[in-house]
């Protein structure tokens, strides 16, 4: 089957599982009682072939959320957490997802909300308040080793909660220093677990926020700056493809206990 028809079938099933589990967990909440608050529900996950579609409930203002994301290989112990960049979505994650579960990784992929398969309304100043709660369900795997790796936005926003988790690491590909309330500038200095910076030397930006969270770290800290314009994770389709997995490869095995 052609690639582009592989992945509008999966589009398909995974639109389909999304509209399964958000039936099921709208049904389970209009039992609950008590009032509406900011506590979080269990994570729900439903096998679905090659990944299992997660969903994360929690109440917000009194909203119903549900954080939607993909697990891929999911028996395996080291958990890594990939957050998208804007405008893109947790999509742009998925073949670099399989790869990493492919070498032995617990990968989950998911979309903040207001965008993909999560909908709604965005926030984007709760970037990582989403991202905390992926981190949490993950913990509720038995994952005790978690890496981050954000894109951009997501990768601004790992930088923000690694500030405040005890992780494995965390890679920022492309992260702006600030982006709206999420302030990595501030928080990158009380990271004392290995950070890795990524960032194409033409992308202007980045590359300007790169040097500044540099700076700011302590160590573990390396970088790995790429010829090219490349932004996020328009830089694992390029050029650099392989060399940037291989060299995430290497930093997830030599902070792995």
């Amino acid at each position: 089957m052609p690639v582009a028809m592989q992945r509008a079938d999966r589009y398909h099933r995974h639109l389909f599982i999304g509209v399964l589990l958000l039936a099921v967990l709208a049904s389970g909440c209009a039992g609950s009682e008590g009032p509406a608050g900011d506590s979080d529900g269990e994570a729900t996950i439903v096998h679905s072939g090659e990944d299992e579609a997660i969903g994360i409930p929690f109440q917000d203002d009194g909203t119903l959320i549900t954080l939607r994301g993909h697990f891929y290989g999911p028996l395996n112990e080291v958990g890594v957490i990939l957050s998208h960049m804007l405008p893109s979505d947790q999509s742009a994650w998925s073949d670099f997802a399989a790869e990493l579960a492919e070498e032995g990784y617990a990968v989950v992929t998911f979309d903040f909300r207001g965008f993909g398969e999560t909908g709604g309304e965005r926030d984007l100043s709760k970037l990582d308040e989403d991202l905390s709660r992926v981190v949490r369900a993950l913990r509720d795997r038995g994952k005790q080793q978690i890496f981050l790796i954000g894109a951009s936005m997501g990768g601004t926003a790992s930088l923000v909660v690694a500030a405040r988790e005890d992780l494995a690491g965390v890679i920022a590909i492309s992260a702006p220093a600030q982006f709206e309330d999420q302030d990595a500038l501030a928080a990158v200095a009380s990271i004392t677990e290995p950070k890795l910076f990524i960032a194409s030397e033409d992308d202007t930006e980045a590359a300007t926020s790169l040097a500044a969270l540099i700076g700011a770290s302590g160590a573990p800290k390396d970088e790995q700056i790429y010829t090219g314009d490349r932004h996020g994770t328009d830089l694992l389709q390029g050029e650099h493809t392989a060399a940037i997995l291989e060299l995430i490869l290497a930093f997830l095995k030599e902070h792995s206990s």
